[in-house]
C-alpha cells in the first residue's frame, strides 16, 4: 500500500486510520519492498493497525519518503515474525529517500511521530534495523520514537543519520528470543547528530538466548556526530542494561563534541564472562569540545581477563581539560582478573576513585555500589545512602519515570531515589561546655525507608564546620532507630550562647542541632625553653624528646593564655594541674621539681632536675591551666624529656719508665647510648 497527499490534509483536518487490530500485510521483495509507504503525504494518523510482512528474508514494514511530514502512527504493531534470514533489506520503520536503501539521506520525512507502537521480529529471525531515521545534511527532522517496544531485531535497534531535532524518548530495547549473535547497538547515529533528545529508554536483553556470546555489543553509539555548538544533543535518563559476554561498551561516541551524556544508568553484570574488555560506560576518540558527561551510574562486574573501565577517554583532549566537564559520576568497576580502572583518560590510568580525584576528575562524583533495588527485574532505583543527592545541578527536571527531580542537588543515574535515613537527635554528655575541650556525640539515625539499611555515613559540624564522617556500621530495620557515637570528639572554639551542634546522614541536609552554651577556657598558653636549660630543647614529643643528663636542671615555663595578663593570674586564671611522669605514671621524685607562679613580669615556670635514678627514663610533662571565673579547664600542654644517663669513667694507665711506652686501659661504661671521647695530652 502507497498513499500519496490528499487535498485538503492539514493540521486541522487530518485523515485518520482506525485500524482496530485489523491486519495489513505483503510478501514485500526486492522490486516492491514496502508494506506500507508514506510517499509525501501529510498529516496522516494511524493507530492500532497490524503492518506485516509475510516474506521470509524482506519487507520495509512502514517507510517513509518524499517529503512525508507531521503524520502520526500509534499503537501499531510493526510484525516480522514470518522472516528466517537475516538481511540489510529488513527494516520495521524506514525513514529513507530511496525505494532500495534504508538509510539514503534527504528529506524523507521531517515532524512524525511512532508511538506506543511494538516492532517484533522471532526467535529464528529479525528486521536487519529496528528503525532507520534518515535526513538531508544540515537540517532538522525533529521526527518523535516515543514509548515504542523494539524487540528481536538483528544489528541496530535506532539506526539515525542526519537526524537532527530527533526525540528518541521512553522507548524498550530489547533481543528477549533472537538466536542469531552478531555485533549489535541498541542505538547508532552517525552524522549531523544535533539538538536530539534521546531520554528515559531502557536498552536491555540484546544477548539473552546465549549470553557467553563473544560478539561486540553497543548500548547507544555515536559515529562523528559532528554536532554544532548551540545545538547540543542531551542523552539522559537511560538505562543500559547487558548481562553477557563479549567487549561492551555503554556509552561509545567518534570525536563526540557538544554531546551531554547525563543521568544515564549503565549496567554490566555477568560474573561467568571469562574475557573480553568492558567500556562500562564511555569510550570516546578524537578531539572533542563542549563535551559532558555528568551524573551517571557506571557499574561493571564482569569476570574478565581484560579490562574494565568505567569510563574511557582515548586519542583525544583530556577529560580534565576546560572543553570536557566529567563530574558528579558514580562508579563501581569490579570483577577483572587483570585490571579495573575507574576512569582511563589517554592513557593515565586510574584504578581507585580517589587517585582519580586527586587528578582533578570528578569533584562531586565517588566510587559506591548503588545497590540497586531489583536490576534482574529492571528496577535499578539505587538504595544507596553514599550517592543520595549527591549530583551536580544540570537542568534536568525529571527522571526515568517522570518524576521531578531536585533541580540543586539531583540524584546520579535515572532515577530520582530517596533514601529516608534521618539524623533524628544529636547530644552531648554534659551540659557544662569548656572551649577547646572535647566531647563524644552521639546521635539517633531513624530508617523511614520500607528497606533496610546498613553502614550509615554520618557526620556532625560544629558552628557549620564538619568535624566528622563516620559509618555506623550496623543494619537497621524499616521503622527501627539506633543510636551511635562517634569516634571524633566534638571540640567549640568559640565562646557563648548560641553555639551550634549539627548531626545529619552525610549525603542528607542537616536534619538535627543542639544549640550549646560555651564557657571560655584560658586558651591559647604555651610551654616554651626557660632561661636555664642544661640540655637538648627538641620537639618535645616523643619522637624527638628534650634531653637532659641527669643533675642537670632544665626550666620549662608557660605563657599566659591568650588575652590575659599575668598580673591577672589568680583572679582570672591559674594552674589548674602540674604533673610529670613516666610513660608508665610513675610521677618524678618531687625533691627534684620546683614550680613558680607568673609574676607582672616573668612567665610562670616549672624546674627539674632529674636524679642519676632517673637515668634512661622519658617523662611527660603536663600543664594545666584553668579560668577561675568559669571554671574551665584549658586542653593540657604536653612536653616530653628524656633523662641520658652519665658515662662511668674508668681510665687507667700503668707506671713506665722514661722513654717507653705508656699502654692506657678504658673501661668506661654507659648504660644507654655510646661514648665519645675527647684526648688531652696536655
Amino acid at each position: 500500500l502507497s498513499v500519496s497527499q490528499i487535498t485538503g490534509m492539514s493540521a486541522t483536518n487530518r485523515v485518520r486510520i482506525f485500524g482496530n487490530g485489523n491486519i495489513l500485510q505483503f510478501n514485500a521483495n526486492t522490486t516492491d519492498r514496502h508494506v506500507f509507504r508514506l510517499n509525501g503525504i501529510d498529516y496522516l494518523s494511524v493507530s492500532n493497525l497490524v503492518i506485516r510482512s509475510t516474506a521470509s528474508a524482506a519487507g520495509w514494514n512502514l517507510h517513509l519518503m518524499n517529503g512525508s511530514n507531521y503524520n502520526t502512527f500509534d499503537s501499531c504493531l510493526i510484525d516480522y515474525t514470518a522472516l528466517t534470514s537475516q538481511t540489510t533489506n529488513a527494516v520495521g520503520i524506514c525513514i529513507s529517500n530511496s525505494t532500495t536503501s534504508p538509510t539514503s539521506i534527504g528529506a524523507a520525512g521531517y515532524f512524525d511521530t511512532f508511538r506506543n507502537c511494538t516492532i517484533k521480529g522471532r526467535a529464528q529471525a529479525g528486521p536487519y534495523y529496528g528503525i532507520t531515521n534518515q535526513g538531508p545534511s544540515g537540517t532538522l527532522t525533529n521526527n518523535t520514537f516515543e514509548n515504542n517496544k523494539i524487540e528481536d531485531f538483528y544489528l541496530y535497534g535506532i539506526w539515525g543519520n542526519y537526524c537532527g531535532g530527533t526525540r528518541v524518548i521512553g522507548n524498550r530495547i530489547s533481543r528477549p528470543t533472537i538466536t542469531a549473535h552478531t555485533t549489535c547497538y541498541g542505538m547508532y547515529f552517525i552524522n549531523g547528530s544535533r539538538q536530539e533528545t534521546i531520554t528515559g529508554n531502557y536498552i536491555f536483553n540484546l544477548r539473552a538466548t546465549n549470553p557467553a556470546v563473544t560478539s561486540t555489543t553497543y548500548g547507544i553509539a555515536f559515529a562523528t556526530p559532528n554536532t554544532p555548538y548551540g545545538q547540543e544533543t542531551r542523552v539522559t535518563n537511560n538505562i543500559i542494561s547487558f548481562n553477557h559476554s563479549g567487549t561492551f561498551y555503554g556509552f561509545y561516541s567518534t570525536c563526540g563534541s557538544n554531546i551531554y551524556i547525563e543521568n544515564n544508568t549503565v549496567y554490566a553484570d555477568y560474573p561467568s564472562s571469562t574475557f573480553n574488555t568492558t567500556y562500562g560506560a564511555l569510550h570516546q576518540i578524537c578531539t572533542y569540545t563542549n563535551f559532558r558527561s555528568v551524573n551517571n551510574i557506571f557499574y561493571t562486574n564482569r569476570l574478565t581477563s581484560g579490562i574494565n573501565y568505567g569510563q574511557r577517554f582515548s586519542t583525544g583532549n583530556s577529560a580534565l581539560s576546560n572543553d570536557v566537564k566529567v563530574d558528579g559520576n558514580v562508579y563501581y568497576v569490579t570483577g577483572s582478573t587483570n585490571q579495573n580502572y575507574v576512569v582511563d583518560d589517554n592513557g593515565s590510568t586510574y584504578n581507585t576513585f580517589s587517585a582519580w580525584r586527586n587528578a582533578g576528575g570528578d569533584p562531586k562524583g565517588t566510587s559506591a555500589d548503588p545497590n540497586f533495588t531489583n536490576p534482574s527485574n529492571g528496577d535499578f532505583k539505587p538504595r544507596s545512602l553514599d550517592i543520595d543527592d549527591i549530583g551536580v545541578a544540570n537542568g534536568i527536571t525529571t527522571d526515568f519515570l517522570g518524576l521531578n527531580r531536585n533541580l540543586t542537588a539531583p540524584d546520579p543515574g535515572a532515577y530520582e531515589f530517596t533514601v529516608d535515613v534521618r539524623v533524628v537527635k544529636v547530644e552531648l554528655p554534659t551540659t557544662n561546655i569548656c572551649q577547646a575541650n572535647g566531647y563524644p556525640v552521639k546521635v539517633w539515625i531513624k530508617n523511614n525507608a520500607s528497606f533496610p539499611v546498613s553502614n550509615v555515613r554520618v557526620s556532625f559540624k560544629v558552628n557549620e564546620e564538619q568535624r566528622a564522617n563516620e559509618i555506623a556500621g550496623v543494619s537497621i530495620n524499616p521503622g527501627d532507630s539506633i543510636d551511635y557515637t562517634f569516634n571524633t570528639l566534638a571540640v567549640f572554639s568559640n565562646v557563648g550562647n548560641g553555639q551550634m551542634l549539627k548531626g545529619f546522614v552525610s549525603t542528607k541536609s542537616d536534619t538535627s542541632f543542639q544549640a550549646i552554651n560555651v564557657a571560655a577556657s584560658p586558651v591559647g598558653s604555651m610551654i616554651v625553653k626557660g632561661s636555664a636549660f642544661a640540655g637538648s630543647f627538641n620537639a618535645g614529643d616523643l619522637i624527638s624528646p628534650d634531653i637532659v643528663a641527669h643533675g642537670d636542671k632544665i626550666i620549662y615555663e608557660y605563657t599566659r593564655p591568650d588575652n590575659l595578663t599575668n598580673s591577672q593570674y589568680g583572679s582570672v586564671w591559674r594552674v589548674s594541674s602540674i604533673s610529670i611522669t613516666t610513660l608508665n605514671g610513675t610521677a618524678i621524685n618531687s625533691a627534684d621539681t620546683a614550680s613558680f607562679i607568673p609574676t607582672s613580669s616573668t612567665n610562670g615556670r616549672v624546674e627539674i632536675t632529674p636524679r642519676p635514678g632517673e637515668s634512661d627514663s622519658t617523662f611527660r610533662v603536663s600543664i594545666k591551666l584553668r579560668n577561675v571565673i568559669s571554671g574551665c579547664d584549658a586542653p593540657e600542654m604536653v612536653r616530653y624529656f628524656f633523662v641520658a644517663p652519665r658515662p662511668n669513667v674508668v681510665y687507667n694507665v700503668a707506671n713506665v719508665c722514661l722513654g717507653d711506652k705508656a699502654e692506657f686501659f678504658n673501661s668506661t661504661s654507659i648504660s644507654s647510648g655510646q661514648v665519645s671521647y675527647q684526648w688531652d695530652l696536655g
